[in-house]
């Protein structure tokens, strides 16, 4: 989404239209979108009552940051995709959690 989105920056886009370019189901559209704007990337905006939202992060560090988040991603794409997905608790993490107290 953020692929799309940055390299549009002055186009609003509908939830509808977001999904129609990246297939994803319409409900995780709209979450991830709702995240992006809690975090300062995107603007929202009504227009003839639905909801667009815009590429405009809040500061240019972010700008880029996310601008060599898609270089990466364009040139290494699933390197990019495991590390989104990878799983954060490494050994360490996994043997202090052992010693976590669980309710019974």
């Amino acid at each position: 989404m953020l692929v799309l989105l940055s390299g549009s920056p002055s186009k609003e886009w509908s939830v509808a239209e977001i999904y129609n370019s990246i297939r994803s189901s319409q409900a995780s559209v709209a979450k991830q979108l709702a995240l992006l704007l809690e975090q300062g990337i995107l603007e929202e905006k009504e227009r003839a009552g639905e909801r667009m939202y815009r590429y405009c992060p809040k500061d240019e560090g972010i700008h880029l940051a996310i601008m060599e988040t898609v270089r990466e991603y364009q040139n290494r794409r699933i390197r990019v995709i495991e590390a989104i997905f990878q799983d954060d608790t490494g050994p360490i993490q996994g043997f202090a959690d052992a010693f976590k107290f669980r309710k019974s």
